[in-house]
């Protein structure tokens, strides 16, 4: 079930309110038919800023956490903001499934201005088929359509959410830019948002190079590309918090795109800092500044360095400062203008390439 997944949606700005370690609730409002082979569910998800969405992380959009739900007498874990309406399904035998309520762990250091829900629904056979079958999770995400989202104010601890508040009413076809064979796959997120502040996820597709499946969106949505390896949707990889995540993203897709590359072979650390492939990185891109960050072993930021302009050859890391993690992040603009503050760089950023690596 962990393949109810990593999914961002639109949303208006609303006035913060205070941190909330979690938002819990009920998911109500939908439309159900037993035994219709379509099952139904929805997420809880956070809105987000540029900001939040660029620093890529599954746990953004799939929780964390987990809570048990009962099937056929078997216990299953479940992300703790999936909400399944009370529905039966049949598959041989059939099956009752009910957990209205939701949880939503929340550990930014800002607070979470707002909170939606996000309504999809899968062919059950065909999937449960598929999941039998050893079907990679990830080759399960175009499976899931996403109908509809409801987006609301975090008031306090416990917000309940009725879905079908905005209907996807429009389709954008974009294309992918990994192949099949390909260690990496494009994910398309569509974003929704009335004033380019803060961004409700509200579809998610697994694109090819040719004859992708359209997101479904409203007229208020973009899209963002994400590189990223296949094997953070493996079982194991999703509970480790400590893995590395290098990752390209395109944050205003169009129809044809140009990511930054993937830094794995591009950068290089040692005991003298980083030297980088330059010119490879920043062909066919202008480059708009880049950051280095360093973690001790409890994953705690120790040191952050934000320079602006294009990319030099190496980058020298501070004597003295013991590091068990180092992040290193390039950002590239279509922009003509160079930002001279990180603000302003993340408000240029039409792409960011990520390299992590752990010195354990």
């Amino acid at each position: 079930m962990k393949l109810l997944l990593v999914v961002l949606i639109a949303t208006t700005l609303l006035k913060p309110v205070f941190t909330l370690a979690n938002v819990s609730g009920e998911i109500s409002g939908f439309s159900v038919r037993n035994n219709d082979n379509v099952f139904n569910f929805a997420l809880a998800l956070p809105v987000l800023t540029k900001e939040q969405i660029l620093n890529f992380n599954l746990d953004m959009f799939l929780s964390p956490e987990n809570e048990t739900i009962s099937a056929l007498g078997q216990s299953i874990e479940v992300p703790s903001n999936l909400s399944i309406p009370q529905q039966r399904e049949r598959y041989i035998f059939s099956i009752r499934f009910n957990k209205p309520n939701y949880r939503l762990p929340w550990d930014q250091p800002t607070r979470m201005q707002a909170i939606g829900a996000l309504e999809g629904q899968f062919p059950f056979k065909e999937v449960i088929d598929k999941v039998r079958g050893g079907s990679p999770i990830f080759s399960l995400i175009n499976d899931f359509t996403f109908n509809s989202f409801t987006v609301q104010e975090v008031r306090g601890p416990f917000e309940n959410i009725r879905v079908g508040q905005t209907q996807h009413t429009h389709i954008m076809r974009l294309n992918g830019l990994t192949a099949d064979n390909s260690p990496f796959m494009t994910l398309a997120i569509a974003l929704d948002s009335t004033d380019d502040m803060f961004y409700f996820p509200i579809d998610l597709k697994l694109l090819s190079l040719a004859d992708s499946d359209p997101l479904r969106v409203t007229l208020n949505s973009q899209a963002m590309l994400a590189i990223v390896p296949k094997e953070i949707f493996s079982a194991a990889t999703l509970k480790n918090q400590n893995m590395e995540l290098p990752f390209s993203i395109v944050w205003s897709a169009k129809r044809e795109n140009s990511a930054l590359p993937i830094l794995t072979n591009l950068v290089e650390v040692s005991s003298s800092g980083i030297q980088l492939n330059a010119q490879d990185i920043s062909q066919n891109h202008r480059i708009a500044g880049y950051k280095v960050n360093l973690f001790d072993a409890a994953g705690r930021l120790i040191y952050e360095d934000v320079s602006f302009g294009a990319l030099p050859n190496s980058i020298k890391i501070p004597q003295g400062v013991t590091y068990k993690k180092l992040r290193f992040d390039v950002f590239a603009t279509d922009d003509s203008l160079t930002p001279t503050n990180e603000d302003d760089l993340i408000k240029a950023t039409d792409y960011l390439s990520r390299y992590e690596k752990n010195l354990y």
